[in-house]
């Protein structure tokens, strides 16, 4: 829980590119369990997926962002592979 204030300002960073759609911060407490958090250490969340589950063996991408400096290190790739 200590990352959602994190996850909510890389979302609304890219919202406000009108790249994907905001989230609001009581969203992301309501659905904090479909998320999937990438940590680069000391605090500091480097990217985010939310991933909730439809199906017995199906998954929708959802909410998936990553900060600027760590979009060449595959953690988009990363997040959805670890479901």
């Amino acid at each position: 829980m200590d990352d959602v204030r994190q996850v909510h300002t890389l979302l609304q960073k890219y919202a406000e590119q009108k790249v994907l759609l905001g989230r609001l911060i009581h969203s992301l407490y309501d659905h904090l369990r479909d998320f999937v958090v990438w940590d680069e250490g000391s605090r500091n969340s480097s990217g985010v997926c939310s991933l909730p589950i439809c199906w017995k063996n199906l998954v929708e991408i959802r909410s998936s962002a990553v900060k600027e400096t760590g979009q060449e290190w595959g953690i988009g790739t990363g997040l959805v592979q670890l479901v």
